[in-house]
């Protein structure tokens, strides 16, 4: 009986256990593309994502390698991305078959599914078997404070690239045009000497949220004279 009792408790203890536990689910990083057949000379979308369903992330490295013998990127877009702060622009090669991008979102970061990371568009350039797969240094990080890394599942993709028939034109996919401006901003002139050796500069920020921002220019005017607009 007292042995009786004992397996009961841990049967009890044990199923506490079980379903009071909630593990972590990460994060899962993966590429969708057009639901139709890709045919050569074809120019098309390829939509990176993040999910993360139950942990907040604020920031996203996606490196992923391509068939650079069957394919070449035309363009990178950052319309719609989740993300909104770029340290860098992405990057591609067409002749490694390498697209290396990173960036940032701020508090609360990112919480959910289908969280449009970028999209490439690329060209179809012969026929075959076109397998993708996302490399070791892709990662997430939680908006946790600390930019803790998160369990990150790196789903590999990959389509059959075939001959049109006959009398078929090439899909050429149109790239999205973004009319809408960058946030307006304010400049701030401010002067310190802890910086520029005490002289007077401008700080300002901008975002725009479809495409991103290509570079700012800055207009001087001195006694009154307009000066040449330069790349700041």
């Amino acid at each position: 009986k007292i042995m009786r009792n004992i397996n009961i408790q841990f049967l009890i203890i044990f199923l506490s256990i079980l379903f009071s536990w909630n593990p972590s689910l990460g994060a899962e990083l993966y590429i969708q593309f057009p639901n139709q057949p890709i045919y050569k000379n074809d120019v098309f979308p390829a939509e990176i994502f993040v999910k993360s369903q139950d942990q907040a992330i604020n920031a996203i490295q996606a490196d992923l390698n391509f068939p650079a013998d069957l394919l070449e990127v035309v363009n990178l877009d950052k319309v719609g991305s989740i993300l909104k702060l770029w340290p860098k622009e992405p990057l591609f090669s067409n002749s490694s078959g390498i697209i290396s991008m990173a960036g940032g979102l701020p508090d609360p970061g990112f919480l959910g599914q289908n969280g449009l990371v970028a999209t490439i568009y690329f060209k179809a350039k012969d026929i075959g078997e076109a397998d993708f797969k996302f490399l070791p240094d892709s990662r997430a990080l939680l908006n946790n404070g600390s930019g803790d890394k998160v369990a990150l599942d790196l789903k590999l993709a990959g389509f059959k690239i075939a001959t049109a028939p006959v009398g078929l034109k090439p899909k050429i996919f149109e790239l999205p045009k973004d009319n809408i401006p960058p946030d307006s901003f304010s400049p701030i002139i401010s002067q310190t000497s802890l910086a520029f050796d005490g002289k007077y500069f401008v700080s300002f920020l901008s975002e725009d949220h479809e495409s991103g921002l290509a570079r700012y220019e800055i207009q001087e005017t001195v006694n009154g004279k307009e000066g040449d607009w330069k790349i700041a």
